[in-house]
């Protein structure tokens, strides 16, 4: 298997402590009108009308985006690993792992910064 450099999302690995990793998730509502896509990895907030969306830089971290269930105008259900930005379902649910002792890891780019040492 070829070794892969490609950026991802946070990837929950393990747990603090010694109990079992399961890595359990909780669901969270997706509200019609959410807007922006959520993929597998991103990390994402609550906002005030109770759904979820995407977090940014200084929003309060809810947790982890591991895909979600909705029902699609056709009345299929649907498992997706990300949610599209253009789907509109009144009973969609996000699987979030919102475990404030599991372990992520996470790639992202690779910068350098350069410290310069004081004199004391």
């Amino acid at each position: 298997m070829a070794n892969i450099n490609a950026k991802f999302g946070l990837r929950p690995i393990g747990k603090l402590g010694s109990a079992s990793n399961s890595t359990g998730t909780t669901e969270y509502d997706i509200l019609t009108g959410t807007t922006g896509s959520i993929f597998t990895g991103d990390p994402v907030k609550m906002v005030n009308t109770g759904g979820i969306a995407v977090a940014a830089a200084g929003d309060l971290l809810l947790g982890v985006f591991q895909g979600c269930r909705y029902t699609d105008s056709a009345g299929d259900v649907i498992y997706s690993s990300h949610w599209p930005t253009t789907t509109a379902s009144a009973d969609a649910v996000a699987f979030v792992v919102d475990d404030p002792n599991a372990y992520l890891k996470y790639k992202v780019l690779l910068q350098v910064v350069w410290y310069k040492q004081l004199s004391v």
